[in-house]
C-alpha cells in the first residue's frame, strides 16, 4: 500500500512539473507572438508615416514652386508700378489689384499648408521622447537612415537620461552643429539627437528653429531633474518622511494607550457588577 502511495505521489509530481513547463512554454510563445505583433505594428506605422510625408512633400514642392513664380511676378509688377508716372492712375490701380491678388494667394497657401500639416499629424502616429518623470518632451514622426521613428524616440530618451551623469551640465553644455543636411544637438561631442528636413516639415518649422526648440526642452528637463533630486531637496524629502513616521508612531502609541484604558474601564465596570 505504501509502495502504491509513493508511485502515485511521484506520478502527480511529474504531472505537475510537466504542466508547469507547458504553461511556461505557452506563456513564452504568447510573449514572443506579442513582440512580433508589436514590431509589425511599429513597422506598419512607420511605413504609413513615410507614405504620408512623401505625399505631403510632393504637394509642398508644388506649393513652393507656385510661391516662387508668384514672387517673380510680384517683383515684375512692383518694377512696373515704380516706373509709372502720377498720370497713370488707371494702370496703377490695375497693378495694385494684381499685387493684392498675389498677396491673397500667398496667405491662402500658408493656410493650406497649416491645414495639411494638421491633417498629416492627425493621420500619422508619433512616438514620444520621454523625460525623467515619464513626461513627454516632444514627438518623433519620421525615420532617419536605418532608424525607425520608434527606434529614434527610444534612443533619444535614453541619451537624454544619461546627461545627468555629467555633474557640470548647465545651460551651455548642449551645442547645435550643422552637418550637410542634418543638424545635430551634441554634448561633449556625443550626439543626443539629429534633426532632418522631414522633422522640420512635421513640425511646420525650419531645422534651425526646431533644433533650438529641442535644445531648450532638453536643457530644461535635465536642469529641472537635477534641481528636483539635489541633496538639499532630498534632505527635505527625507525630513518630511521622518516627520510623518514620527507622527504615525505617536498616533499608534496613544491609540494603544487609549485602547488599554478603555479595556481597563470595561473590566472595572464588569467587576463592580
Amino acid at each position: 500500500m505504501s509502495y502504491f502511495k509513493n508511485i502515485t505521489i511521484a506520478f502527480l509530481g511529474i504531472f505537475f512539473f510537466i504542466s508547469i513547463s507547458a504553461n511556461a512554454q505557452e506563456n513564452n510563445l504568447k510573449i514572443d507572438s506579442l513582440q512580433i505583433v508589436k514590431k509589425d505594428s511599429l513597422k506598419k506605422r512607420d511605413s504609413i508615416n513615410t507614405s504620408l510625408l512623401k505625399d505631403y512633400s510632393t504637394k509642398i514642392k508644388q506649393i513652393e514652386q507656385l510661391r516662387i513664380n508668384d514672387s517673380l511676378k510680384k517683383i515684375e509688377l512692383e518694377d512696373k508700378l515704380n516706373s509709372l508716372t502720377t498720370a497713370d492712375n488707371l494702370q496703377k490701380e490695375e497693378l495694385l489689384k494684381k499685387l493684392q491678388d498675389l498677396k491673397d494667394q500667398e496667405n491662402q497657401r500658408i493656410s493650406d499648408k497649416k491645414e495639411k500639416i494638421a491633417s498629416l499629424k492627425k493621420n500619422a502616429k508619433g512616438f514620444p521622447v520621454t523625460g525623467f518623470f515619464k513626461d513627454t518632451l516632444f514627438i518623433i514622426y519620421s525615420r532617419l537612415g536605418s532608424f525607425s521613428a520608434s527606434d529614434r524616440a527610444e534612443a533619444i530618451s535614453v541619451r537624454i537620461k544619461k546627461l545627468t551623469d555629467n555633474n557640470k551640465f548647465n545651460n551651455t553644455s548642449l551645442k547645435i552643429i550643422e552637418i550637410e543636411t542634418i543638424i545635430d544637438i551634441v554634448d561633449n561631442e556625443k550626439i543626443i539627437l539629429s534633426i532632418s528636413d522631414n522633422d522640420a516639415i512635421w513640425n511646420n518649422t525650419t531645422k534651425e528653429d526646431l533644433a533650438i526648440h529641442y535644445k531648450n526642452i532638453i536643457e530644461n528637463a535635465v536642469l529641472n531633474y537635477k534641481k528636483e533630486t539635489s541633496l538639499i531637496t532630498l534632505l527635505k524629502e527625507i525630513g518630511l518622511a521622518l516627520l510623518i513616521i514620527v507622527i504615525f508612531l505617536f498616533l499608534i502609541k496613544y491609540c494603544v494607550k487609549l485602547f488599554k484604558w478603555s479595556a481597563n474601564k470595561i473590566l472595572e465596570q464588569e467587576n463592580k457588577k
